[in-house]
């Protein structure tokens, strides 16, 4: 448990880990938590499906995205996204 399991916390572009940048996409993120720092957990749900075929090989991944928001050093879970 917990193997496949990423936080990302840094990106090139850091404005985007920050619910400043999404202030415009999503305005209640930004006004319930405006400018604080964000992180992502992106956890695999199940094993790979992979399938080889005469054309090629093809596989495809299920996850789990939450998006956290960062507040006074606490971790707040605000949405998750199915892949």
């Amino acid at each position: 448990a917990g193997v496949m399991n990423w936080i990302v916390d840094k990106l090139p572009d850091q404005s985007l880990l920050n619910t400043a940048g999404w202030r415009f996409i999503v305005p209640q993120l930004y006004k319930k938590y405006p400018n604080d720092e964000m992180e992502l957990t992106i956890s695999v749900t199940s094993p790979p499906l992979i399938r080889i075929t005469a054309g090629g090989i093809s596989s495809t991944i299920s996850a789990d995205m939450t998006i956290d928001v960062i507040e006074s050093n606490q971790i707040i879970p605000v949405a998750c996204v199915y892949m």
